[in-house]
């Protein structure tokens, strides 16, 4: 008997895992994007129930968000103060 697949761990999709193979000696599961997947692949294995227990012994993902502040670009009278003179007497 085949397991049933789990949902997809990086994505949630229940529907979209497929076991597939291209390869007559390699099967493999993936998130098929086509039924709103993500695209994501088990590894590959030699028999279609080989393959549906490697995906379903996965971990589903943490997902980790790195928010990364980037610093706010000077002005150009920050970045040329020696300008202010000049700016102000062509009435910049």
């Amino acid at each position: 008997m085949i397991p049933s697949l789990k949902p997809c761990p990086f994505c949630g999709s229940a529907k979209a895992p497929l076991a597939g193979r291209t390869n007559p000696r390699a099967w493999w599961v993936t998130c098929e994007p086509e039924d709103g997947g993500c695209g994501a692949e088990g590894p590959s294995r030699h028999t279609r129930r080989e393959a549906s227990a490697v995906w379903n012994r996965r971990n589903r993902c943490q997902q980790q968000v790195v928010v990364v502040e980037r610093p706010r670009e000077r002005t150009y009278s920050e970045r040329y103060p020696e300008d202010a003179e000049f700016r102000s007497a062509l009435g910049v």
